[in-house]
């Protein structure tokens, strides 16, 4: 499927974007994650569209050839994506997926102008009281590039050594993907022409005035402050390869019961020859399911599953089944066992139901 190269004029500049899929479909919103663009993405937006959506997929705010220059609080990122949509669907809501930090800003679009979004899909991104709320160190761990990237001259350690550091964190969040080298190459030049932009995200969220403002969310009682009406899925994934956006519209959702279920279990390990052992997480998953269920893959070992015709009780029952499966497998070397797999399950439910 063909996706053509558009632009977009708004207050804060000419924003270009991939449009491609059914003109009359759902309008369908694809925003990116660090360190990516839409290029890369093109297969899971072709797939979106040959499911009846009209996709756009824009370069945010910092990523040329859109326009890199400041602020990049969240307010200012939320009202780039509020203005391309009112430019470019002002009579219909649309459907809202965000990977990384594009998950940041969905769910703050969900709050700031809820009534533009039918639907949203975040991947890779907690809700950010979660994550705040939950501090882990394995987390911080994971995150040691977010401290990176405070520090002065970080922007050119990320483009030394041809972006060394840009491929290392797609190896690690994405062991399963091979990018193509042509693909990669023009990831890589986009970057070079955004630095250090990009980085600006993470400063911005570091900053005094933000943190203060997330701990006066975390302290306040009541009725949380980013909560939303709009129906919100949300699912761990490593890179945008799923093929379903996994969710039935608000009117299916208020004639039956349906849950989500998101799965991710530690991937086996390599040997040095190279071969896995252990049982696939993914075949496992598709034993339990039914015919009208639905699975989608995000990457590596993590997937989610619709549920239809079940409600949260049910889906709690799918799940610890699922786990006592992926968790009865393990890693053997010599005959030995070595390494149990382990999975991780999260049930979230759509808002917005009666």
């Amino acid at each position: 499927m063909e996706f053509e190269h558009v632009t977009f004029d708004l207050p804060h500049g000419t924003f270009h974007a991939l449009q491609g899929g059914d003109p009359d479909g759902q309008p369908t919103l694809v925003l990116q994650g660090f360190p990516d663009h839409p290029p890369t993405a093109r297969p899971f937006l072709a797939e979106l569209g040959r499911r009846g959506r009209h996709v756009v997929a824009p370069w945010l705010r910092g990523y040329a050839p859109s326009p890199t220059a400041g602020p990049f609080d969240m307010a200012a990122l939320t009202s780039d994506v509020l203005a391309l949509i009112g430019r470019w669907s002002p009579g219909r809501a649309v459907e809202l997926v965000g990977h990384n930090w594009g998950g940041a800003i969905t769910y703050d679009a969900c709050v700031t102008a809820p009534e533009r979004i039918e639907r949203a899909v975040t991947l890779a991104f907690p809700h950010p009281l979660t994550f705040l709320s939950r501090p882990r160190l394995a987390q911080l761990r994971r995150s040691w590039y977010m401290g990176l990237f405070q520090l002065p001259g970080s922007g050119w350690m990320v483009t030394a050594r041809d972006l060394a550091l840009i491929d290392l964190l797609w190896r690690q969040w994405s062991p399963s993907l091979s990018l193509d080298p042509a693909l990669q190459a023009e990831l890589h030049e986009h970057l070079r022409a955004s630095m250090p932009a990009p980085l600006k995200y993470y400063r911005g969220c570091c900053d005094p005035a933000c943190l203060g403002r997330c701990a006066a969310y975390l302290s306040r009682s009541g009725r949380p402050c980013c909560s939303s009406t709009v129906p919100t899925t949300a699912a761990s994934s490593s890179r945008r390869s799923t093929t379903d956006i996994g969710s039935p519209p608000r009117t299916r959702w208020k004639s039956s019961p349906m849950s989500v279920t998101s799965c991710t279990s530690r991937p086996p390990r390599r040997s040095r020859n190279g071969s896995r052992h252990g049982p696939s997480s993914g075949s496992l998953v598709q034993a339990e399911v039914r015919t009208v269920d639905n699975v989608a893959r995000f990457g590596g070992e993590e997937f989610v599953v619709l549920l239809r015709e079940t409600d949260l009780g049910n889906a709690f029952l799918f799940a610890e089944r699922l786990r006592q499966q992926i968790s009865g497998g393990a890693i053997e070397a010599g005959g030995k066992k070595i390494v149990s797999v382990t999975a991780l399950f999260d049930l979230p439910r759509p808002t917005g139901r009666p």
